[in-house]
């Protein structure tokens, strides 16, 4: 899984998901950066403003992110709980 993480990372697109289903491995992988926000349950996606959007989208092609990282990228001059 590292390598198709790694691909992904390195074109700006959405990690791939996996989960086991009994033997079954269910592997997502997301073509274009946006359908990691498409994926989202309705209900979750109604409540997300534009930039909610674009923060989960980058933070879905990063696959992990630490509270500096996520400063820098939106100006945040205070460390911030980040909820997901």
């Amino acid at each position: 899984m590292r390598t198709l993480s790694a691909a992904a990372t390195k074109h700006g697109l959405p990690v791939p998901k996996y989960a086991f289903d009994g033997i079954y491995l269910n592997l997502t992988i997301y073509r274009h950066k946006q359908a990691a926000v498409t994926v989202l349950d309705a209900a979750v996606l109604d409540k997300l403003s534009k930039s909610e959007r674009s923060g989960w989208e980058w933070l879905a092609s990063k696959g992990h992110a630490k509270s500096a990282s996520m400063r820098r990228r939106w100006g945040w001059t205070i460390g911030l709980p980040v909820v997901i």
